[in-house]
């Protein structure tokens, strides 16, 4: 009663005072939009009070009055230390809850929130927060504790209220400390933005919304019911925020619960012995868009989980740690209830139920990551789409209930490959490492090992568990295990080059048919078994230290296969080191390639670089509306049919419904020529309209049967499995000739040099894979040794030729045979391969997958663009063409004279820039105006001899190089006889040479890269130098100086101008495959790239 008395006496007060105000007017301080408060040495007083040097001493008599008196919003309130509460003693001075919040109003302490405290200790129960800001947004609460409220019902500390729901301005809380707040600490439905605050031990959540909010570096602490909790959609971070010992008597998570959807990432987040009742005890969110990482999950001393979960996720999940507890089942590291759509990578799960489980499906890869003492690493209960699982450690995972102590995969969309992972002391119920029910697996330079120790008691489980017939094991290492690999059905599986070491049962089960540990005896009774080894394996310190590398006495090195081997080991060193890959997920010696950021801060770029061209200052070099890029497009023959689409594979239609074994295209005359393996060859229209049957053969049976065209010629040739011949024909099929026959081996796939006269063909069997010819057959040169060779094409311009491999991926090498590349593949190439010069990338056909795959000319950014059964590819690429000129001339042969030489050079150099030439045929092109396009179309065709013609159709340059107009001003100069046309022509060159030259001196990326054993190092200079280039090795060591002499302003990138390295040392001796870093020297130039050398 004496409580109520008191409040009745303040509000009389406080009413007097505002009483008086009306009477007698408002000092000129009370005016101010900044309000001071000093709970110390402040004074309540109507009048000249709330400035810096005269602060109000309540926070309640200070927001009365200034509210009474119309102070202009918004308001910036200035809190001084002290404890501002409602303790009765303090008459006046006290503090009536709630406080009000204003629009865009700044509350704030002076100090820190230690020092300045709302505390609503000495209200004793209550029905209002202590704080409430009602249709209000965009409010700041700065440096201030919100403590003690004893608010029953709603939450006690903090609400915003938005009654209409409609108000979007977030609030922000920055550096506040709201703690030990009955009913929670903060309430809103406007958006938040939580910056350093921490919120603990309030009795409901520390804060909830249910709009969007963004939190970074928070702490959540001893909430009782969830630390942080959104029940709308939000968008925004969830970042370095510590949640710990946070609870949750619901079904919702403990530290972190969003109830819809978050877009946003959750990142550098701790979260710390939280506990839930039957929720998550990190977080929840039903569907987040956003990637999940860097996050450490820590709850040794519970036995709830899990870590978190997410009902539907979009991002990656990597670089977490997840530690539990693993003693009750249900507690994962983290659970995706239905699909999580990318990577789980360089994650460490310790001591979970399951590290990881996915209900639905999985569309990403799992790599990098360390599963350790779980009693599962993961679990994908139905569909996984992604193809890798590799680099992964699996230690010491044990389970007397989960199918595998590894993982399980229940069934795959596409092959996945489980390479380069380490499982040691693994225990399941059906399988000690891995489980397989419906997923095509291929197990490729792993290594699954038991100790000794623990060898004797493990469970009589298999170490691979598989129920799929197109599941492979290769390179593999099996040691101290009773089974190695278990199937239920009866399918020969290909078991090759696998190391087994101590196995104590079986090398192979299959449908209860065990066959024994006697490595010869097995091999006879499996077909598809052969090449294995058994041996120790001679690791270096597998149980002590957990060094699992090869000693250099192991029978595993240099003893695996390279066909399906990935491109690097566990430690990143590039596979193989010697002359073919060890088995197990190590290579003996080799340096790992470790990822290190650009010297000069730039990505590394593993493609050829473009020049720098700046603009053209005559306004030619670069149009208004440039000429339109020709539109390209794939087509390929199913087996069925022959369809095309966009170079992505998409949009794709069906051309013609008729079997095809290959097919290529002429774009001159828009046709494409089809062979069928029974009834020979056929051509129509390139939309499939206007059928026709040229040649009636039987051509294909087991192999051969692939067709090249030479358009300007008029001939189609084809290769012919049947008679192990290659013939050619008009493009009516008529006149047949046998231009070529195979004594020994099939020809498989030709493609033609018309420029040099020559034909190249890939063959089965015979004393060599690649070949070529003239194209009448004679002078027949063996090109490449015999190997696996299918797919072939030409890059005549570059002097190489590619082709496919089925055991090396992707071929390269000079069309003399000389300086072969490979570059790897995920699967078997064993189908076609074709060449996009104009966009610098390849297309093959992935034989072991039915894929149609794309790339760069170099090997680099492969990607899958198709699946379908294809037996061809062809690329389709219309001629870029102007209206041809009405001369029977060339058009480059400006004075018609039959030739083109340097008199057609002046006459277009002296008219450049000109719209009326006195000579209409110096526009050369017809555009309306002389440019640097006729001049290069012309400097193209110099030295050609031409008779009276039929007009011809003109082909434009994609790009203008410098060096081209160099060459065009070096003819000027050695012609120049002085007169005054020279004279003017020289200078036109010159003047446009120099727009063309570089503004800054670059260091570009080499090409090709990887490469072996010689790459081009291009380089621009925007002044002339002396260049110097030093290679160095990974360690720092000077490997070769190239001492590039002085050079004049240019851009130095074609073949004949850039830099070249052989890929030796000073002492002329190859180097070892590894990272090599090149520095180029010019005058006080100096920059620093990278390159990777493969063999």
């Amino acid at each position: 009663m004496k409580t109520l008395l008191n409040y009745r006496n303040l509000v009389v007060v406080v009413f007097t005072v505002i009483f008086a105000l009306t009477l007698h007017g408002v000092s000129d301080a009370l005016t101010y939009t900044h309000i001071y408060i000093d709970a110390v040495n402040g004074v309540n007083a109507p009048t000249g009070r709330g400035s810096a040097v005269s602060p109000y001493k309540s926070i309640t008599f200070a927001l009365l009055i200034s509210e009474r008196n119309n102070l202009p919003d918004p308001w910036h309130v200035h809190i001084h230390p002290g404890n501002y509460n409602g303790d009765a003693a303090k008459g006046t001075a006290r503090e009536i809850f709630p406080l009000k919040l204003r629009q865009e109003m700044i509350f704030e302490g002076t100090t820190t929130a230690e020092e300045c405290i709302i505390d609503g200790q000495h209200t004793g129960e209550a029905t209002v927060p202590l704080l409430l800001g009602e249709n209000t947004e965009g409010v700041t609460i700065r440096n201030l504790t919100v403590q003690n409220s004893l608010r029953t019902k709603g939450t006690g500390g903090i609400v915003l209220h938005d009654p209409t729901g409609t108000q979007e301005t977030p609030s922000t809380f920055e550096s506040c400390v709201v703690h030990n707040n009955k009913g929670g600490g903060v309430w809103s439905n406007m958006p938040l933005i939580l910056t350093g605050n921490t919120f603990s031990n309030n009795h409901w959540t520390g804060v909830e919304t249910t709009k969007s909010a963004a939190a970074t570096n928070n702490t959540f602490s001893g909430n009782h019911w969830t630390g942080l909790y959104l029940s709308g959609d939000s968008t925004g971070d969830i970042s370095e925020n510590v949640f710990r010992n946070n609870r949750s008597g619901r079904r919702d998570a403990a530290g972190l619960h969003i109830k819809d959807t978050l877009e946003g990432n959750i990142t550098h987040n701790t979260f710390e012995g939280n506990e839930a009742n039957s929720g998550p005890n990190g977080f929840s969110v039903t569907t987040l868009t956003g990637n999940v990482t860097h996050n450490t999950f820590k709850n040794v001393d519970k036995e709830t989980g899990p870590g978190f979960l997410v009902h539907i996720l979009t991002g990656s999940i990597a670089h977490n740690v997840f530690i539990g507890k693993s003693s009750r089942t249900g507690t994962y590291g983290f659970r995706v209830a239905r699909t999580l759509t990318g990577d789980v990578t360089r994650n460490e799960f310790n001591g979970t139920d399951i590290g990881f489980d996915v209900s639905l499906e999985l569309s990403g890869n799992v790599t990098y990551n360390k599963f350790i003492r779980n009693k599962q690493g993961f679990h994908v209960s139905n569909h996984f789409t992604g193809n890798l699982i590799t680099h992964n450690l699996f230690d010491s995972n044990s389970s007397s209930t989960h199918w595998a102590g590894g993982f399980h995969l229940r069934l795959s969309k596409d092959t996945v490959e489980v390479s380069n992972n380490i499982f040691f002391n693994n225990t399941g119920n059906n399988a000690n490492s891995v489980h397989i029910a419906e997923a095509t697996v291929h197990f490729i330079n792993n290594l699954f090992m038991i100790s000794d120790e623990l060898s004797e008691g493990v469970s009589s489980a298999h170490t691979i568990w598989v129920n799929s017939p197109n599941c492979r094991f290769h390179n593999n290492i099996f040691s101290g295990v009773k089974t190695a690999i278990y199937t239920d059905g009866t399918f020969d599986l290909p078991i090759t080059h696998n190391l087994f070491h101590n196995i104590r049962v079986d090398f192979v089960e299959q449908a209860g048919n065990n066959l024994g540990n006697d490595l010869l005896f097995w091999e006879l009774v499996a077909v598809n078994a052969t090449d294995n080894l058994e041996g120790d394996p001679r690791l270096v310190d597998p149980v002590t230290t957990r060094d699992f590398h090869l000693q250099s006495t192991s029978p595993a090195i240099d003893a695996g296969t390279n066909a399906f081997a990935p491109a690097d080991d566990f430690d990143g060193v590039i596979r193989p080191v010697g002359a073919t890959v060890d088995i197990g997920p190590y290579e003996y010696g080799g340096t790992p390639i470790v990822a290190i950021d650009d010297p000069v801060g730039e990505p590394v770029d593993e493609t050829p670089p473009d020049p720098i061209v700046p603009d053209d200052p005559v306004g030619e070099l670069v149009d208004e509306t440039p000429p339109a890029v020709p539109t390209l497009k794939l087509y390929w023959a199913t087996g069925s049919k022959i369809q095309r689409g966009d170079l992505d594979g998409s949009n794709i239609e069906d051309v013609v419904n008729r079997e095809a074994v290959s097919i290529a295209l002429d774009a001159t005359n828009d046709k494409i020529y089809w062979i069928h393996a029974e009834t020979g060859i056929f051509r129509a229209n390139l939309d499939g309209t206007n059928i026709e049957h040229l040649r009636q053969d039987k051509i294909w049976e087991i192999s051969g049967g692939r067709i090249a065209l030479d358009v300007a010629g008029g001939k189609m040739y084809w290769s012919n499995g049947i008679t192990n011949s290659i013939f050619r024909a008009n493009f009516d099929g008529t006149n047949a000739e046998e231009v070529l026959k195979l004594l020994v081996g099939t020809p498989l796939d030709i493609a033609l040099d018309i420029a040099g006269g020559k034909i190249y063909w890939t063959q089965w069997q015979g004393n060599a894979s690649i070949s070529r010819a003239n194209l009448d057959g004679t002078n027949v040169e063996l090109l490449i040794n015999p190997g696996d060779r299918r797919g072939i094409d030409l890059d005549v311009a570059s002097g190489k030729m590619y082709w496919t491999d089925g055991f090396d991926g992707i071929g390269m090498a000079n069309l003399d045979g000389s300086n072969i590349t490979n570059f790897d593949t995920p699967d078997f190439t064993m189908g076609d391969v074709i060449l996009d010069l104009h966009n610098g990338r390849m297309y093959w056909v992935d034989g072991e997958g039915f894929e149609l795959r794309r790339g760069n000319l170099d090997g680099s950014q492969q990607q899958t663009i198709l699946k379908s059964r294809i037996s061809d590819i062809a690329l389709y690429t219309p001629p870029v063409v102007s209206e041809p000129p009405a001369k029977t001339y060339p058009a480059w042969d400006v004075n018609e004279d039959g030739k083109t030489d340097i008199t057609d050079l002046v006459l277009v150099a002296t008219a450049l820039g000109t719209s009326s030439p006195e000579n209409p045929r110096a526009d050369v092109n017809g555009d309306g105006t002389v440019n640097i396009r006729d001049l290069i179309l012309v400097a193209t065709h110099l030295g050609e001899v031409a008779d009276p013609a039929a007009p011809v159709r003109i082909v434009l340059p994609e790009r203008l190089m410098p060096e081209t107009l160099q060459q065009v001003l070096d003819l000027l100069q050695m012609q120049n006889d002085g007169s005054l046309v020279y004279e003017r022509a020289i200078a036109n060159v010159e003047r446009l040479l120099a727009s063309l030259m570089p503004k800054v001196t670059a260091l570009l990326a080499n090409y090709p890269n990887p490469f072996n054993p010689e790459t081009w190092i291009p380089y621009q200079l925007a002044n002339p130098a002396d260049v110097t280039l030093r290679i160095h090795a990974i360690d720092g060591s000077l490997v070769r100086t190239l001492s590039l002499g002085h050079k004049a302003i240019g851009t130095y990138q074609s073949r004949n101008r850039a830099a070249y390295w052989d890929g030796k040392n000073e002492f002329g001796e190859p180097v070892a495959s590894g990272v090599y870093f090149y520095t180029l020297t010019a005058g006080e130039f100096t920059a620093t790239r990278k390159m990777l050398i493969r063999k």
